[in-house]
């Protein structure tokens, strides 16, 4: 973001405050902005970089270091997601966004005011920390909503091919139907679960595009099959509690079923897509339920022998 380097524009005397857009420094850039000056310093832009020159008080400037290494390495990230986005926006483009505040912070450490100079650099990384988070929810999202355009848009098709065998009395099997009911209503389940866990992600440059990609695709199957097995648990009444005897036998059969038992199995499918842990802990719970069979012999045999010593005694 910035370079802070010791330009020798005349000597130690030489007065700073001379400096004005325009010139040129000892690199021989054109110097765009100026943002700061006194005789013994200057702030000023190049093009895309921020230049703090100095006689004196050069120790000053080195808490800002990390601070700026951090936030050089979150404009790099920043602009290659705008890239793979087609952005026409540059690197160049972010640091001349960002240079009046950093240099309003490398100003606060040449006054000796290090904790508003932190400050202001802290606010900068959390200003392109948020932009970036925002840009990859926004694209998670598209993701989301493309492959669920997707499978409605199949349904639809499928939904309406169904209505021309039904007219041929050659139909899918009503258990069928219903099972592409609940699960499209388990893929709605987990684009919202979706939306209330990635509000609250953070920054993680290690994870590419394909692999969001990925947990995108894995989202919408699991949240369908999530919809699909919580149904047929608590149809089977593994799953009880408040979910307990929702559901009619009707419904995968030909009888006739009430339209408030239909919605009832569709919000039961929500439910399973939305709570990725239900099915899992409910399989998980009626596995720790089966006793083992090592623990049941030893159960036997004090059976047993409780029973022989109570025939000794006797």
């Amino acid at each position: 973001m910035s370079d802070v380097k010791k330009l020798q524009f005349g000597d130690l005397n030489y007065n700073y405050n001379q400096v004005k857009v325009g010139d040129k420094d000892a690199q021989s850039e054109l110097i765009l902005n100026v943002y700061y000056t006194t005789e013994k310093m200057v702030i000023y832009r190049t093009k895309g970089n921020l230049v703090i020159t100095y006689s004196a008080y050069a120790n000053r400037f080195s808490i800002l270091n990390a601070k700026k290494q951090e936030i050089n390495n979150l404009l790099q990230y920043k602009i290659n997601q705008e890239q793979k986005n087609n952005s026409e926006k540059t690197l160049e483009d972010l640091r001349v966004f960002y240079a009046p505040q950093l240099a309003h912070a490398y100003q606060m450490c040449y006054l000796e005011e290090y904790e508003e100079a932190i400050l202001i650099a802290e606010n900068i990384k959390k200003s392109i920390e948020n932009s970036i988070i925002s840009k990859a929810q926004y694209t998670y999202f598209s993701y989301y909503l493309k492959y669920i355009l997707y499978v409605f848009g199949v349904t639809a098709l499928f939904l309406l091919w169904n209505s021309l065998k039904i007219a041929e009395k050659n139909a899918i099997p009503n258990w069928f139907v219903w099972h592409i009911y609940i699960a499209v209503a388990g893929i709605i389940g987990s684009f919202i679960s979706a939306k209330e866990k990635v509000a609250n992600r953070t920054i993680d440059f290690n994870i590419p595009t394909k692999r969001t990609i990925l947990d995108v695709k894995l989202r919408v199957l699991l949240g369908g099959l999530f919809g699909i097995l919580t149904v047929w648990l608590v149809y089977s009444k593994v799953l009880m509690g408040f979910l307990e005897g929702q559901i009619n036998t009707n419904l995968f059969g030909s009888g006739n079923v009430a339209f408030s038992q239909k919605i009832t199995v569709l919000l039961i499918g929500i439910i399973g897509g939305f709570s990725e842990r239900l099915v899992p802990d409910t399989l998980q719970a009626k596995l720790n339920d089966i006793p083992n069979k090592k623990d049941t012999n030893e159960e036997v045999k004090k059976i047993a022998k409780a029973v022989n010593e109570a025939k000794k005694k006797n």
